[in-house]
This record gives structure tokens, sequence and C-alpha cells, in this order.
């Protein structure tokens, strides 16, 4: 099964939450600073490809599990 990427649409450092759009036309997904791995300051970039899981809650579809595409970069598993 193959792990689902995009592209971070926007992310507000302010408030940290964001919105990915994912790659082959699926529906945007919500993106929570929470969720980020890597940086300290778990901000994510408008434009940077985005590796993560979907969860999906009454609240809608959100990114978990959020990696940064890099060289060299393995994504922690999912628990």
């Amino acid at each position: 099964m193959a792990v689902p990427s995009g592209v971070v649409k926007w992310f507000d450092p302010d408030r940290g939450v964001g919105v990915i759009s994912r790659d082959g036309g699926a529906p945007d997904v919500a993106a929570c600073r929470s969720a980020v791995h890597g940086r300290a300051d778990r901000t994510l970039l408008a434009g940077e490809r985005v590796f993560f899981d979907i969860t999906e809650d009454a609240s809608g579809i959100r990114a978990d599990n959020i990696c940064r595409v890099a060289p060299g970069v393995r994504c922690p598993p999912a628990e």
C-alpha cells in the first residue's frame, strides 16, 4: 500500500494549522503542527512536499505522521 503524499498548500505557523494538497487529485487534508516530524518548531512551508498517514473522524480528513520529503530522511513508522 502506497504512503499518501502531497504538497503543502498553506500553513499558518501562529495557529499551527494548514492544508495539504494530496497527489493524484484526492481531497485536500488538514495539517496540524502536532502531527509534523522533524524541525523543532514543527512548521511546514507552502510548496513543501510531504508524506503522511490519513486519519478520518467526525471532524473530517486530516494528515498524521507528517514527514518532509528530503534525500536520506526516513519517516518514523505510524503507530
